[in-house]
């Protein structure tokens, strides 16, 4: 099958971090499926990791079916420009930053159930649809607790201020 490469997203290092690169090439692809909507007859937009000498990378492709030089690149060439605004709207490292100190913050607090469980439906948000899966680490699980079916606040705010960008340049 062949495929085009739309880009990279994220930050982190393997192996240290593959559990966060796993986590932002998740919710990035979330997010293009849900902005570009259904991909053409026949094509898929999914995570592709490539395997060299010194280790393994991720990134974003389209895949469609043969023949090759049968591309969508229409929707190849969108994926390309929403991927790169997103990038642009997105401060994964501030991102990172938050989401590891709210754990740290979680851990250091009393527990109290009634407070937790108060405090879990707070900050998440239910998703329209079932997640993308991932071909590299079911690492990423753990975040997004059962069925991988919430999103924190902070991700559901980047994506409406993403969302705001995107629709002024329109």
């Amino acid at each position: 099958m062949p495929w085009e490469t739309v880009g990279n997203c994220g930050s982190g290092d393997l192996p240290d971090d593959g559990a966060w690169i796993d986590y932002c090439y998740d919710i990035t692809l979330r997010y293009l499926k849900f902005a570009l909507g259904d991909p053409p007859e026949g094509c898929d937009l999914a995570i592709e990791w490539h395997d060299y000498e010194l280790g393994s990378y991720p990134s974003i492709s389209v895949h469609w079916d043969f023949p090759a030089d049968d591309a969508p690149w229409s929707y190849i060439n969108r994926a390309e420009t929403l991927l790169e605004k997103f990038n642009d709207s997105v401060k994964w490292y501030e991102l990172q930053e938050l989401l590891f100190q709210e754990d740290e913050d979680e851990d250091a607090s009393d527990s109290d159930e009634e407070q937790n469980e108060a405090e879990f439906q707070d900050n998440v948000l239910p998703l329209p649809s079932d997640p993308p899966a991932t071909t590299h680490s079911k690492e990423i699980d753990s975040s997004y607790g059962a069925n991988n079916k919430i999103v924190t606040r902070a991700e559901a705010e980047i994506a409406r201020n993403f969302l705001k960008k995107r629709l002024k340049d329109l």
